[in-house]
């Protein structure tokens, strides 16, 4: 596949028992024009044995020895060959309509840098839990532009983004964890836009260590303290202060000063 119109990426460490049904709801999709990019992050359980059984010809596996997720991710941007990129985590899941409206989405809407979706979130046996209700309030680019600063309302699962964007700048290198959340407060600080579907198309799984629906909320995570000053310092760098950014620092502001509150009287 020379030049396909979609590259999903997933990045896997020690994905079982969840990432055949993820892979399976990727190659299901009723959207056919895609290439599908795998990357084995040093996996030591059964994973390499069963992306060893895979044949069909969109999909490329590429093992390395374990390098984290954020170098992991920015390799398959740099083969990615697609229009597009999709990603999934691997416990996650595509409905089968997933690319196909997310496609004719950026398609219709130039103005668009990135379309995300609502999800659906269970548990580790498949039991449906609650709305996350951060992405239920950010249904638009202004509401996303405004709770952003305060909490990431973008699941990483749920997006497609034009892959030029990210060939320009990927993920950021210092960003062990939250890479994300940092990508997606830079993309708004630089002008871009992300638009999301009210629709869920992708259902994530709650995890014993996730902390995007974790009962703690964003104010107590310091990776996304991280996140926020490490957009900061590019958008000082280049000389972008706005609101937005102004916002971004007083969150982060306001969470740093929590987590020291928390760690001086706990």
């Amino acid at each position: 596949m020379a030049n396909p119109k979609v590259s999903v990426l997933m990045a896997v460490h020690n994905g079982l028992p969840h990432v055949g049904a993820a892979i399976e709801s990727v190659l299901a999709q009723t959207f056919k024009d895609f290439e599908f990019l795998i990357y084995d992050d040093g996996s030591t359980d059964g994973t390499p044995q069963l992306l060893a059984g895979l044949h069909d010809p969109r999909v490329r596996v590429v093992r390395h020895e374990r390098a984290g997720l954020t170098v992991t991710l920015n390799r398959g941007i740099e083969a990615a060959r697609g229009l597009y990129l999709a990603r999934l985590d691997a416990d996650d899941l595509c409905l089968p309509e997933r690319l196909e409206r997310q496609v004719a989405y950026l398609d219709a809407n130039l103005d668009a840098t990135l379309v995300c979706s609502r999800v659906s979130w269970i548990d580790e046996n498949g039991a449906k839990l609650a709305d996350w209700p951060a992405d239920v309030a950010t249904l638009t680019p202004e509401a996303i532009r405004v709770v952003l600063p305060r909490e990431n309302c973008i699941a990483h699962s749920s997006v497609v983004v034009r892959t030029s964007v990210l060939k320009r700048r990927g993920y950021n290198p210092r960003a062990r964890a939250g890479q994300d959340y940092e990508r997606w407060l830079a993309l708004v600080s630089s002008g871009g836009q992300i638009h999301k579907l009210a629709e869920p198309l992708v259902v994530m799984r709650q995890r014993a260590a996730s902390v995007t629906h974790a009962s703690q909320g964003a104010a107590w995570n310091r990776k996304n303290v991280v996140a926020r000053l490490l957009c900061l310092e590019e958008a000082v760098t280049h000389g972008r202060i706005s609101s937005f950014e102004l916002r971004v620092a007083t969150a982060a502001a306001v969470d740093a000063t929590k987590l020291a509150l928390k760690t001086l009287f706990n």
